[in-house]
C-alpha cells in the first residue's frame, strides 16, 4: 500500500511542491522497489512470476503468498502511475532519473499475462475432483506458486501459496476481483492506448481482463461459481450487494457499452454503504471492497469522492479518494485536496528513506 500511496500522491499533486520533497519522495518510493522487485517477486511469465509474495518472514525463512491476486491488482496499479509519471517527465521532473534502473513498461505487461495465466490455468487446477480443461473465461485462482518457488529468493527454504494449500483456497472470491479492477482501471486511464508490450498492447489487456472478470460474476448472477466443480466458490462468493458498483465500473471501462444488470434490493444495500457507521463496516474487509469499486466506478454519483473521504477517515485510507481522483477528476476535488494530500504526505513523512 505504500508504495502505490507515494505513486497516486505524487500523481495527484501539483509540481508546485518543494523540489526537495518531490525528490525526497521520489528516492523513497525507488528504494521500496527495489525490496519489492529484490525480495518479492520475480518477473517472468512463467508459473508463479510477476506475483508479489505477501510475506517474506525472516525469522521461519518463508515466502507465502495469501489472497495474492489482491497484492497483483495493487502491484499493476503501481505501475501503471509509475509509468504515466516515467512519461510526464515535466510534471515529475527527475523521477525517471530516480527509477531509470526499473523496466516498467515490461513488468506491467508480464503482471498483466500472469492475470491472464491465472485465469487461463484455473479451470485446469482443480483436478482429480473436478476435472477440467485450460479456459479463459473470467474465473481465476488466486496463485499458481508451486512448493519450490522459495528457491528464487537467497536465504529462503520453504513457499506458502493457496495454491499447495486446501484445494478450495486457491478459488477466486469477490474481494480479489474488486482490487484487481482499481489496478486494471489505472493501467486503463494512466497508459497509452498504443503502448505495445511482449507483443501485446498493454492497455487493451487491462480492459480485457476486467471485462471478461465481470461477465463471469454477471453470468453467475453475482454467485460466483466455479464452473469446473459446478459449486459456489468456497470463500466470499455473494457480490450481489456490491454489484451496483461493479456495474458501474464495467460501463466506465467499456464507455457505456456494458452495464451489467443487478436488482433493487442490491441498489438498496449498496447505498446504506455511503455510511461510515453501516453495521457491515464492523468488518473492514468490507469497506476495503465498497471503497475500491467506488473509487474506480463513482459509485455514489456526484458524492462520490466526499463519501470516500468520510469513509477514509477512521483508518486514513486516503489512497482510495487519491485514486478516484486520478481516475475520474472530480468536480469537489478542490474542496478535498489540502486534506488529502496533508494526509497522505503526513504518512510519507513517517517513511524513512531505504525502508
Amino acid at each position: 500500500m505504500r508504495v502505490l500511496l507515494t505513486t497516486l500522491l505524487l500523481c495527484s499533486i501539483s509540481t508546485s511542491a518543494a523540489a526537495q520533497t518531490h525528490t525526497l519522495n521520489a528516492a523513497k518510493y525507488a528504494a521500496l522497489r527495489d525490496r519489492l522487485v529484490t525480495n518479492f517477486l520475480v518477473v517472468g511469465t512463467e508459473s508463479g512470476m510477476s506475483m508479489p509474495a505477501h510475506i517474506r518472514h525472516e525469522p521461519g525463512a518463508y515466502v507465502r503468498w495469501a489472497d495474492a491476486t489482491i497484492d497483483l491488482g495493487w502491484y499493476i496499479g503501481i505501475l501503471a502511475a509509475e509509468h504515466a509519471m516515467r512519461r510526464d517527465t515535466a510534471a515529475f521532473p527527475g523521477f525517471d532519473a530516480t527509477v531509470g534502473n526499473l523496466e516498467t513498461d515490461d513488468e506491467l505487461a508480464a503482471a498483466l499475462l500472469a492475470l491472464e495465466r491465472l485465469d487461463l490455468v484455473a479451470d485446469a487446477s482443480f483436478a482429480p475432483e473436478c476435472p477440467g480443461a485450460p479456459a479463459l473465461n473470467g474465473f481465476f485462482i488466486r496463485d499458481d506458486v508451486a512448493a519450490d518457488f522459495h528457491l528464487n529468493f537467497a536465504g529462503m527454504t520453504s513457499t506458502r501459496s493457496d495454491f499447495i494449500d486446501e484445494v478450495t483456497n486457491k478459488e477466486m472470491s469477490q474481494d480479489q476481483v474488486y482490487h484487481l479492477l482499481l489496478g486494471l482501471a489505472l493501467v486503463h486511464h494512466l497508459v497509452d492506448p498504443d503502448l505495445e508490450v511482449r507483443g501485446r498492447r498493454v492497455q487493451a489487456m487491462a480492459l480485457e481482463n476486467a471485462e471478461r472478470i465481470i461477465r463471469k460474476m454477471e453470468a453467475d448472477r453475482w454467485l460466483i461459481k466455479n464452473p469446473v466443480c459446478d459449486r459456489a466458490v468456497a470463500r466470499g462468493p455473494s457480490a450481489l450487494a456490491y454489484s451496483p458498483g461493479t456495474a458501474r465500473i464495467a460501463a466506465w471501462f467499456t464507455g457505456g457499452a456494458y452495464f451489467p444488470e443487478t436488482t433493487d434490493v442490491a441498489k438498496g444495500i449498496w447505498e446504506l454503504g455511503r455510511d461510515p457507521a453501516a453495521a457491515f463496516y464492523q468488518d473492514e474487509d468490507n469497506l476495503h471492497m465498497s471503497m475500491a469499486i467506488a473509487a474506480v466506478g463513482a459509485g455514489f454519483d456526484d458524492d462520490s469522492l466526499s463519501v470516500l473521504v468520510a469513509l477514509a477517515e477512521r483508518h486514513r485510507w486516503s489512497l482510495y479518494p487519491l485514486a478516484h481522483q486520478v481516475l475520474r477528476q472530480p468536480a469537489d476535488w478542490c474542496t478535498y485536496r489540502d486534506e488529502l494530500v496533508n494526509d497522505a504526505r503526513a504518512m510519507l513523512d513517517e517513511l524513512p528513506l531505504g525502508e
